[in-house]
């Protein structure tokens, strides 16, 4: 996991009473409910919704949990990986499957919560680290992305869990040299970045043509990316002197920026044009609105490239997990609503790192650096 906010030196201030430059008078007043996991050394920078209930991958223990937010109850299961190991977790929307990822096992776990059978799929290839950055995309495939041996570059993968086919397919160098998160899009697309010092590229993979597409842009992206159901694009950048929330949509190459009013993590989520993510000064959680006005610019496709994947059949290998259940209180207060440009912000006591939001209702669920805390803000 890598926190980006007290990296880089020289960024521009931000009023720590209002979280936010320039707040508004007359903020209104939002619910925060936070639970505390009731398990010991709980860490869970990843979380994910799935319906009523709150999925979370622990950093410092090997287990991933449940947490029902309508009874406060909280089932972990212990999982055969190494604590420590970077990941991922994602939820299928078709039938509430959980994906995880660990970054020093070549596999991708799905764990059924109802019966706790932890199915393992090993990758066909030899990667030197992942699959790390999941999606899943509109057929219920699980995109995943990896590194190749030798510093040699990235791939993206597809993992069909009923006939368990994986599609493979090598990244060009010269749309991203190492790339973790990744986001799938409509029509059977999948987007990426370069998350390094690589090529200042956002690119798109069609899986069904096999064909990359890269838009060169003016900043290096920053971690994280995500799609809304229209296709746009949504990605971090940091330069020396500015953060942002940029936007792209493909069909034209316009690009949007937005300045955050302060500094970020790299996680972050997306309901239709509503961005979420951690904000890490200000501490808090912080939401874009992307039909507010930002500064415009473009960005041009080049070299689309058309790879075929390599295709291999994996059989997954099935593991009953026992599970462990404990009682979680959850306590709710009221909190303040800063609002400025484009952004609305929520400050809280600790360093959000998870981030997932929900439409019905409009709510963002988040964790709590180094704390064993869910908290979620209704508004």
């Amino acid at each position: 996991m890598r926190i980006i906010g007290a990296m880089l030196l020289g960024l521009f201030a931000v009023t720590a009473t209002t979280g936010l430059k320039h707040a508004k008078a007359a903020a209104p007043v939002d619910t925060l409910t936070e639970w505390t996991i009731p398990f010991p050394g709980s860490n869970p920078p990843w979380i994910a919704s799935r319906g009523e209930a709150v999925v979370f991958r622990d950093f410092d223990i090997a287990q991933i949990g449940r947490l029902d937010t309508q009874s406060g109850l909280v089932t972990v299961w212990p999982l055969p990986y190494l604590p420590t190991s970077p990941g991922d977790l994602k939820v299928r929307p078709a039938d509430g499957a959980v994906f995880l990822t660990a970054g020093n096992e070549t596999e991708i776990g799905q764990l059924d919560v109802d019966t706790g059978v932890l199915r393992r799929w090993p990758l066909p290839i030899n990667v030197a680290f992942g699959p790390a950055g999941l999606a899943i995309d509109e057929d219920g495939g699980v995109l995943f992305s990896a590194w190749k041996p030798s510093n040699d570059g990235s791939i993206i993968g597809r993992l069909d869990t009923t006939s368990g086919n994986v599609d493979i397919w090598t990244v060009p160098a010269s749309m991203a040299l190492f790339i973790s998160p990744i986001a799938a899009g409509p029509n059977h697309t999948v987007f990426f970045a370069d998350n390094g010092l690589g090529p200042r590229v956002v690119a798109r993979l069609n899986t069904t043509t096999g064909m990359f597409t890269p838009w060169a842009i003016t900043n290096q992206p920053a971690y994280d990316i995500v799609v809304n159901a229209s296709g746009h694009v949504y990605f971090q950048e940091i330069t020396v002197s500015e953060w942002a929330i940029a936007r792209l949509i493909p069909e034209t190459g316009r690009v949007t920026e937005w300045l955050t009013p302060g500094t970020f993590n790299d996680k972050m989520s997306i309901v239709g044009n509503r961005v979420l993510f951690a904000s890490v000064t200000p501490t808090g959680v912080a939401v874009l609105d992307a039909t507010q006005p930002g500064r415009e610019s473009s960005a041009s496709s080049f070299a689309s490239e058309t790879i075929a994947p390599t295709s291999s059949v994996v059989t997954p290998v099935d593991q009953t997990l026992v599970a462990q259940t404990a009682q979680s209180i959850a306590q709710s207060r009221t909190v303040r609503r800063r609002s400025s440009d484009a952004f609305d912000g929520w400050a809280i006591d600790a360093q959000p790192m998870g981030i997932a939001a929900t439409a019905s209702p409009r709510a963002a669920y988040f964790s709590e650096s180094a704390q064993p805390v869910i908290g979620r803000i209704t508004n």
